[in-house]
């Protein structure tokens, strides 16, 4: 049932409240100055959050959010976007921006995908639908080309979209092993266009779309130890390492491999993206991943599931979460450079001295980080989590990140993108339209 909120004008000095009060049966939240928030005492303390959250959304344009009392933080906060992006029935688990930044596709777990014209930001234009029968999981642009990739089910489409508003299917690579299909989870073009690595539950496949009307099938990336589906993909800037990150996939979920050729790809390295930990029924997952341009340097967000009872169940104290850069300066031996994570960073900092490697620790996500983007010039990393925020990541010092601004979602975020001047971030959720935000 759906908790009942009541806004009501209070003097302004009541609205500096920094946390819950609890008064006549009713929680009253601070959402804006001047406005209290009015929720029945019986709700629990998330739906406490997602109530206020929704009514920051709900607040009239010039009423400030949140609490006007200074904080010792020195990031800044925000809770409404520039613009939403109204159309799917369902929530966005896919956001990509073309290569000019004109156009943004947003796809959903019902296989709706939406083109939009965000020339203008503040007045985004849906301008073409892609229909798919399946959830589209990811979603990648062709560089220096306008075409589309969208994963759906067992199957990458790629679209023409030279003329946004008619979209024009050219190929459906099917993904299969052993004559049988699998769902695709990630999808990402190499840096110059030529390949296209498609990762899921039959692990990875790289194909050579020189002429994307003639896709070539140019290998098969798979572990002989173990199966697990692959989450994630993406591409060095230079096009020779590929990394691919995997679910519940023991020591090692994360893979890097040398594609310099693609037709014999070898493995270069295999690592556990996660802090050391000792006891064995820890079960890695590797949810997004995303290489530094112009650096060295790989981010991976990572969480675990432990094993109780012969099952695995996901509960916030029973996930671990982080968001790490590795300094692939050899790739053969990846070292973790910095850890931001919900853990805190002393204990970060000491399992990590214990294992011989050079670390620093920042507090970050207080829940599973399931999405992340770098922007193109490599300065700006965004990091979209459980807690329903996006922290973006200022990598200019990459040995020292620094947050500098949480962009408030009401719902857990699925997936971030960068717009290619990193002006702009895009943002799907668990609950609510996409939005644009400005990442200045």
């Amino acid at each position: 049932m759906r908790a009942r909120a009541t806004n009501l004008l209070v003097p302004l000095g009541l609205s500096a409240l920094s946390a819950f009060a609890f008064a006549h049966g009713k929680w009253w939240l601070p959402v804006g100055v001047g406005v209290l928030l009015a929720v029945r005492g019986s709700d629990s303390y998330e739906r406490r959050e997602k109530v206020r959250r929704e009514a920051e959304w709900a607040l009239p344009p010039g009423v400030p959010i949140g609490d006007p009392a200074p904080t010792a933080s020195l990031a800044t906060s925000r809770s409404r976007p520039v613009a939403t992006l109204p159309g799917h029935a369902v929530p966005a688990r896919a956001v990509a921006f073309s290569p000019d930044g004109r156009l943004l596709a947003t796809g959903d777990s019902s296989g709706t995908g939406i083109l939009w014209d965000v020339a203008d930001p503040t007045h985004p234009a849906r301008v073409a639908t892609l229909n798919h029968d399946a959830a589209i999981e990811a979603l990648a642009f062709r560089p220096h080309a306008s075409l589309l990739a969208t994963a759906c089910g067992g199957a990458v489409t790629v679209w023409d979209v030279t003329e946004p508003a008619r979209p024009v299917p050219i190929i459906t690579l099917h993904h299969l092993y052993r004559r049988r299909r699998h769902a695709l989870r990630a999808v990402a073009f190499s840096p110059d266009g030529r390949l296209l690595a498609c990762g899921g539950g039959a692990g990875t496949t790289l194909w050579d779309l020189t002429d994307p009307a003639q896709p070539t099938r140019a290998a098969d990336l798979r572990r002989r130890r173990w199966r697990s589906t692959v989450r994630a993909v993406g591409f060095s800037p230079d096009g020779r390492l590929l990394v691919t990150g995997h679910g519940q996939a023991g020591t090692r979920a994360a893979v890097l491999w040398d594609v310099s050729n693609p037709a014999q790809p070898t493995r270069a390295a295999a690592f556990q993206p996660q802090p050391a930990r000792t006891f064995a029924n820890h079960r890695p997952t590797v949810h997004a991943v995303a290489f530094v341009p112009d650096r060295r340097l790989l981010a991976t967000a990572s969480g675990a599931v432990v094993r109780t009872d012969h099952e695995f169940r996901v509960r916030p104290e029973e996930r671990d979460s982080a968001v790490t850069l590795w300094d692939l300066t050899d790739p053969a031996r990846p070292v973790r450079s910095v850890t931001l994570t919900q853990r805190s960073g002393s204990t970060l900092a000491l399992s990590e001295r214990r294992i011989g490697v050079r670390a620093g620790a920042l507090t970050g996500h207080t829940a599973a980080v399931r999405a992340l983007a770098v922007s193109a010039d490599g300065r700006q990393l965004a990091t979209g989590g459980d807690d329903s925020t996006v922290l973006l990541w200022d990598l200019t010092d990459p040995a020292h990140p620094r947050h500098t601004l949480t962009l408030r979602h009401v719902d857990a975020v699925h997936a971030v993108g960068f717009s290619p001047d990193g002006r702009l971030l895009a943002s799907g959720s668990r609950y609510g339209d996409p939005g644009l935000w400005r990442t200045t």
